[in-house]
């Protein structure tokens, strides 16, 4: 697997930075555009950081994947490196009460609770075997994607 992806025809982005990918939608180009006043209509994803930060990207998730990157969809339109995974377990009524006790908000419904790599995590609506399938065909694909043979430039 990589341990970076090139966006925008040239930026390196070291994986481990990185939490989650998500593409974007039309809606999320004008909001961007109507908060930042910039123009994203070429942006494909949007990559949220180890930090929180956030950057829109021109690449879409099958380029990242062209470049040996196994992601897994965990749900919410959200997909993480399937490298990162070290573990899914479930998030009960418990775990969801116990999180808005402390101030969060959760839209959505989450059955499983996704421990990545460097003590982050994600919530995510599949259930944990399934989120674990996905990552072994993920990692599958993008073993499949590296050794594929590259294009020769001239």
């Amino acid at each position: 697997m990589s341990t970076s992806i090139k966006v925008n025809g040239g930026v390196m982005i070291p994986t481990d930075t990185i939490k989650f990918f998500r593409p974007l939608t039309d809606e999320d180009r004008a909001r961007i555009a109507d908060k930042y006043g910039v123009d994203v209509s070429e942006r494909q994803i949007q990559i949220t950081f180890n930090s929180g930060t956030q950057k829109t990207y021109s690449e879409d998730l099958d380029a990242i994947r062209g470049q040996g990157i196994g992601l897994v969809n965990v749900g919410n339109n959200r997909h993480v490196i399937a490298q990162d995974i070290e573990q899914a377990e479930p998030f009960t009524k418990a775990d969801a009460k116990a999180a808005t006790d402390r101030g969060y908000t959760l839209n959505g419904t989450f059955r499983s609770r996704v421990e990545l790599a460097g003590g982050r995590a994600v919530l995510s609506s599949a259930h944990p075997s399934q989120i674990m399938q996905r990552r072994a065909k993920a990692i599958t694909s993008a073993a499949a994607a590296s050794d594929a043979p590259k294009a020769q430039v001239s």
